[in-house]
């Protein structure tokens, strides 16, 4: 509610308009106003109100699946990088073992070149078998390497030297 009143009229002049003054009588304006807020909607606009709260909410949920995922993701990077080392460490045993045959093929070879039951370009048939499994021995190292350092770097482990990067057992 507001109420509000003025007067034009000079100091310690009577209200009475003979005793001079101005033509027109004196006035007094006065005015009311009342203002009433009532909700008559009965629940409308609720939503929209809501519309922040709402919004944080789900905000918080997207967060927490976020960091759900980035922790699958990290999971999943870590057996994979695992999952590498295993038939990388595999594999060069494996060619190991192929290197060792090779070399007893090599000196069974020279052994019979030399008793005259085989030519002599068998022996350096023999001898490029045992450099092509050389090299992929050679080639199978360092992809275990790559494979063992980037299991320490997945797994966050601080290397110094290469022995001390993880291996695997399966």
């Amino acid at each position: 509610v507001v109420l509000q009143s003025a007067s034009h009229n000079f100091l310690d002049k009577p209200l009475d308009p003979s005793f001079g003054g101005f033509e027109q009588p004196n006035r007094f304006p006065a005015s009311f106003a009342l203002s009433l807020t009532a909700p008559i909607g009965r629940g409308r606009g609720r939503t929209s109100v809501a519309a922040n709260e709402l919004a944080s909410v789900h905000l918080v949920a997207s967060r927490r699946d976020d960091v759900l995922h980035s922790a699958s993701e990290e999971v999943l990077r870590t057996t994979l990088a695992y999952l590498d080392v295993l038939p990388a460490q595999q594999r060069v045993t494996l060619y190991e073992q192929s290197l060792g045959r090779q070399g007893q093929l090599v000196q069974l070879t020279a052994q019979q070149v030399e008793a005259g039951d085989m030519i002599a370009a068998e022996n350096n048939r023999a001898r490029a078998r045992q450099a092509f499994i050389a090299t992929s021995v050679s080639q199978a190292r360092t992809d275990l390497l790559t494979a063992r350092m980037r299991l320490a770097d997945v797994l966050g482990l601080p290397i110094t030297s290469i022995d001390q990067a993880p291996t695997a057992t399966g």
